[in-house]
Order: C-alpha cells, then structure tokens, then sequence
C-alpha cells in the first residue's frame, strides 16, 4: 500500500513542478513577471524524491519480473 501511496504522491508532484514551470513561462511571455514584480514561482523542494522514484521502479520491476515467474510456474 506505501508503494502505490509513494507512486502516486511523485506523480502528483511532478504534475505540480509542470505546473509551476507553464506559469512561468506564461508570465515570461506575457511580461507580467516585471509588469507586477512577480518572480519565478518555484515548488517546495522534496528531499530524496529521486530516491523514492529509483524505489518505485525497482519496486514495479521485481512486481512484473514476479508476475511473469509465476505465470510461468502455473503452466
């Protein structure tokens, strides 16, 4: 259950950092940046968010490498 919990949670925070990012760019473009004095928007940094997504494909693999062994041992 903390697996999917963990997938899901740097999923939803890569979304938010794309986010971010199409704000940016959308102040940029349009001049509002220095029009209103607003700065880059930038997300909260998580600490150890590369560690948690190298878990969650470990995880996946050894989940489907797993899955296909025991297909393999029902035949």
């Amino acid at each position: 259950m903390a697996g999917s919990i963990n997938y899901h949670l740097a999923g939803l925070l890569d979304s938010i950092d794309q986010l971010f990012e199409k704000y940016n760019s959308f102040l940029q473009e349009n001049d509002y940046g220095t029009k209103y004095e607003l700065g880059n928007a930038q997300m909260f940094v998580i600490e150890g968010m590369d560690k948690v997504r190298e878990v969650i494909e470990k995880n996946r693999k050894r989940k489907l490498a797993k899955h296909k062994n025991s297909q393999i041992t029902v035949l």
